[in-house]
């Protein structure tokens, strides 16, 4: 009995195997869309002190021991992507940390842009200057709420808010009106690209069949930006310009 059972520790410990865990490797990060994507899962469900550190990871000047693939990409590209990328970053503290101190305000801002029409640009930007103002005449409860919270932030926590909240609403309105213009996924030569700019740019909107119709929708927007805003707008006409320009030799 004492032999079989010696003879059995022997071979199953001679037929073990060893078993070894290994960590996946970060997915390659080569566009702002995978970016995005990666971003989002990388901070989906953390805390602000967590979010702010995959944040400081990816801008800061040293490669980090994590967050290698999000650094690398956000390092190489131009600084206008950069832009675009610290709004998904600033979006992300916001709204995945429910400890940030501006996670309140968003959900006063919220109430307060669902008070109006969502779809009309013209609603959105009144409750944009409201809540932005200086005045409590004429708002409605929700927006005297929500600037009341935002006048209790400061620097870049404020500035995080309003971005948010506010300006990245209005960008996706935006987006989405110079899209049907621009007719995404149609050939299109410089000489159309610039009408839409220069109908964008227009001091009066274009008229159907006139110079730069094709902007017809996105200058009452451009016009109305705040200097803020309306740098954002522009820097989205800026890409759609260069999507177009033809690759260097």
């Amino acid at each position: 009995m004492r032999l079989l059972v010696l003879c059995c520790i022997v071979t199953c410990s001679a037929q073990s195997t060893t078993i070894t865990t290994t960590t996946a490797a970060p997915a390659a990060v080569y566009s702002e869309h995978q970016f995005k994507t990666e971003y989002e899962a990388a901070v989906s469900g953390k805390d602000a002190a967590a979010v702010k550190t995959i944040n400081a990871n990816i801008v800061g000047t040293v490669t980090p021991g994590s967050d290698k693939e999000l650094h690398r990409w956000y390092h190489h590209v131009s600084e206008a992507v950069q832009a675009n990328a610290q709004a998904i970053m600033d979006k992300g503290q916001a709204t995945e940390a429910p400890t940030h101190p501006t996670a309140e305000c968003l959900t006063l801002i919220d109430a307060a842009a669902k008070t109006p029409v969502a779809d009309d640009w013209t609603k959105m930007y009144t409750v944009y200057s409201q809540v932005l103002g200086d005045t409590d005449t004429g708002l409605s409860a929700e927006n005297k709420k929500a600037r009341a919270c935002i006048n209790t932030l400061s620097g870049a926590e404020k500035e995080l808010a309003i971005q948010a909240g506010l300006r990245a609403k209005l960008f996706d309105f935006w987006k989405k009106k110079a899209d049907v213009a621009w007719e995404v996924g149609e050939a299109k030569d410089m000489l159309k690209v610039s009408a839409f700019v220069t109908g964008t740019l227009a001091a009066n909107p274009p008229a159907a069949g006139q110079a730069g119709e094709e902007g017809k929708d996105t200058q009452p927007m451009y016009t109305q930006a705040d200097a803020v805003l309306r740098g954002e707008l522009m820097n989205d006409m800026v890409q759609r310009l260069n999507a177009q320009l033809p690759a260097p030799l």
